[in-house]
């Protein structure tokens, strides 16, 4: 970058405070069968509406804590409360490492890389923090939703600890079942 537009050009990641880094094994939540969680922003509104029909439709339930809010997004906190998300201001961070550590899963909605996706560019090359996040905190099982070639998807299974399916109700169900399994949430 900085040969091409002669501009100095720094790279910094997002970092995790190391005290809230889980450097062993975490238990299980007691609640194999509670809500899922989805933290930070949900880049593709088309990815949103995927995700809002998919729990509609097979009752699985997320609790979603954001700080960014809802004002791009089509789709109200209302609208996703009747489909099964409940959306809320993001917590700060110690809250919300304890709040991820009792969930079953973290879910991640990511593009389809189809001509339909509103954001191919970013879901294909994109690497969301969240994923990095919830797993340096949590140690949570990631289920990324969309095209498996997606940052997302690669990450999380090639990393070994997350599953990718496709916007589709059965392959959906299958994954939040399987996630939910005690020997999975061991592994």
């Amino acid at each position: 970058y900085q040969r091409k537009f002669g501009r100095p050009f720094a790279f910094v990641p997002p970092v995790v405070d190391p005290a809230l880094l889980l450097r062993g094994p975490a238990p299980p939540p007691v609640d194999l069968g509670g809500r899922g969680v989805m933290i930070g922003n949900v880049w593709g509104r088309a990815w949103l509406r995927r995700l809002a029909a998919l729990t509609a439709a097979t009752g699985v339930e997320l609790d979603w804590w954001s700080s960014a809010g809802l004002g791009w997004q089509e789709l109200s906190a209302a609208e996703l409360a009747r489909a099964g998300i409940r959306w809320r201001p993001g917590p700060p961070d110690a809250e919300l490492v304890r709040l991820l550590r009792r969930a079953p899963f973290a879910l991640l909605p990511s593009g389809t890389l189809d001509a339909g996706d509103d954001h191919r560019a970013i879901a294909r090359l994109s690497l969301p923090s969240t994923a990095v996040y919830t797993t340096a905190t949590a140690h949570l099982p990631l289920l990324v939703l969309g095209h498996q070639e997606t940052a997302a998807a690669r990450f999380a299974v090639r990393a070994g600890g997350g599953w990718s399916v496709p916007y589709d109700r059965g392959a959906f169900l299958g994954a939040v079942e399987e996630l939910r399994r005690p020997e999975v949430q061991a592994r």
